[in-house]
């Protein structure tokens, strides 16, 4: 199990790094392309309830995922989790006012 979580954090640091390495125009780029994409995609459309994460630096962004979302009336959850605890909860956004 050791070596997974080894090759997950060494996968992460690498990732990390691309990422960082990338200028924020480019960021913001591959960011709106995402948006696109996930906003146009039929499973989206047809969905009533989605899971998505509040983005953060260096992250692609999904702020514009969100309000869509919210705007569509679709039932939005995000994670958070506990730092006294092992597990994330899934728990419901009910505006953006409120992040």
């Amino acid at each position: 199990m050791s070596a997974i979580r080894s090759a997950k954090a060494a996968l992460r640091k690498e990732l990390q790094a691309k990422i960082k390495a990338l200028s924020s125009e480019e960021q913001a780029r591959q960011s709106m392309e995402v948006q696109k994409k996930v906003i146009s995609h039929s499973l989206y459309k047809d969905s009533k309830r989605v899971a998505l994460y509040l983005s953060m630096a260096n992250e692609v962004t999904t702020e514009n995922i969100v309000r869509h979302a919210l705007e569509q009336g679709k039932t939005c959850y995000v994670p958070r989790y506990d730092s006294k605890s092992v597990h994330m909860d899934m728990v419901r956004l009910h505006s953006w006012a409120r992040v």
